[in-house]
């Protein structure tokens, strides 16, 4: 474990180098998005829900606090355990704020590079192995690749029972999303950098029609069907002060397979019986 000083400066670090995307040159913005997808290691699974999805969606109020990656290309872990914190949430009762900096660091044993880059289901991957994650308190982010540090308190870490491929569709988004959130990879692209609120659609963002390869991972939260442009609810990792209070809402376009920056293209999400 870090001593109190180390862990000092590098909080300190942290704080100076907190996240403003909108003051990057778009090479720096680029630098960040580290997220990767692979072609997918097991079959997609269908949702278990097998009643209607209702009209409107929104897991906001189960999630920790927005976190900020700063100058750490860390939105592979980010993503994975925000969803996995949401889904701990729902299935105990009970609200804790996992290590990211953990999963980062000891995710290393599955490919992933800490804050150059890692795969998500990577993270979940890990967590299984490692039967469990720590809190935040026991391992605070830092926004720097560290050495892993072993689970410290066994009564306070969770569990993982598996991870499962979603099937790559906005509509089975759609259908898992009354159960739990899910983690996408998108193709951030320079107006997810501009973004600062309302919907993202492709008349107004012509580039997510036609994404480039997917770099970031994030998490959908929801989705509102009732409103007059229905889109999906998706929280990031850049911070309170970037989007709508570190959300953004993307349209749901059932003409583009994959959906607006791919959205739907890879989509995980874990699993606790």
């Amino acid at each position: 474990m870090m001593g109190m000083y180390a862990l000092f400066v590098l909080a300190s670090f942290y704080v100076a180098n907190a996240l403003n995307v909108s003051n990057m040159t778009y090479s720096e913005f680029k630098e960040l998005q580290k997220t990767r997808v692979s072609p997918p290691t097991k079959p997609y699974t269908s949702s278990p829900n097998k009643t209607n999805s209702p009209p409107v969606v929104d897991w906001r109020y189960i999630m920790t606090p927005i976190k900020d990656q700063a100058q750490c290309g860390s939105c592979y872990a980010e993503s994975s355990v925000a969803t996995y914190e949401a889904m701990w949430t729902i299935h105990t009762g009970r609200k804790h704020n996992f290590s990211v900096q953990q999963a980062m660091d000891c995710s290393t044993t599955q490919g992933n590079e800490g804050c150059n880059g890692g795969w998500m289901h990577s993270v979940y991957d890990w967590i299984i192995t490692n039967e469990g994650i720590e809190l935040n308190s026991e391992d605070p982010y830092v926004a720097i690749t560290a050495n892993c540090t072993p689970s410290l308190n066994k009564t306070q870490i969770a569990f993982l029972d598996n991870w499962v491929y979603v099937k790559p569709t906005q509509k089975d988004i759609i259908s898992w999303l009354p159960l739990q959130p899910v983690t996408v990879a998108v193709a951030a692209d320079g107006c997810w950098q501009e973004y600062t609120s309302g919907i993202v659609t492709g008349k107004k963002c012509p580039s997510s029609l036609d994404p480039p390869e997917l770099d970031h991972g994030v998490v959908v939260v929801g989705y509102d069907l009732t409103h007059k442009i229905p889109h999906f609810t998706v929280r990031n990792s850049w911070g309170t002060g970037w989007g709508e209070d570190g959300y953004i809402r993307i349209a749901i376009n059932f003409t583009h397979d994959k959906g607006l920056f791919g959205i739907a293209s890879q989509p995980t999400a874990p699993l606790i019986q």
